[in-house]
């Protein structure tokens, strides 16, 4: 997906930074079942961005991946509508408002629109793939919604920046914004 070296080593850097992160969150968090199963859903996530810079990515079953970030956005679409009908409390989901629920749901769609754009192709096909106008119209979208929400999540964590606060949440929005902007970025690059 990405043909430069010097980018493929960024993202490289960037994504591998984020899988640690959001491992050492995936354990601090095991004892909540929602944080647990999101924070897998995300550190899932990091690795396949991961491997999609890379070439060899497209060795990686297809069809597996388009259904567990298929099953993903609807996981965080229903945990959002738990949350806004009080079932669940935001301490049982790292203390994250309902409307975080909304942003994992944008960023496992997003997942779920780049596996889907990149199917696997033919032997010998090469690596060119053209995308339909809804495809580019749709990347153009996802890449605007994860550049907004990355600066979103930036201004929500500010006041915590300013105190010189070193929470888990703090970390958690730090990692979230590294990986939205990484994700705007690969979206792009799909489009551009």
């Amino acid at each position: 997906m990405v043909s430069n070296p010097v980018w493929q080593w960024i993202f490289t850097i960037v994504f591998a930074a984020i899988t640690v992160s959001l491992a050492a969150q995936l354990l601090a968090g095991r004892r909540r079942p929602l944080l647990t199963i999101g924070n897998a859903f995300h550190l899932l996530m990091a690795v396949v961005m991961l491997a999609m810079v890379w070439p060899w990515w497209r060795a990686i079953p297809w069809l597996p991946q388009l259904v567990v970030f298929a099953i993903a956005t609807l996981w965080f679409l229903a945990v959002w509508l738990g949350q806004l009908l009080g079932r669940f409390e935001p301490d049982q989901l790292g203390g994250h408002p309902a409307w975080h629920q909304l942003v994992h749901a944008l960023m496992m769609g997003s997942m779920t629109w780049m596996v889907a754009v990149m199917p696997p192709m033919p032997h010998g096909a090469g690596h060119a793939h053209s995308m339909s106008t809804l495809g580019i119209v749709a990347g153009v979208v996802l890449t605007a919604l994860l550049l907004i929400t990355a600066v979103l999540l930036a201004v929500d964590a500010a006041p915590q920046v300013r105190r010189h606060c070193r929470s888990n949440h703090l970390v958690d929005t730090v990692t979230m914004v590294a990986m939205l902007a990484g994700m705007a970025a690969m979206c792009w690059l799909m489009v551009a």
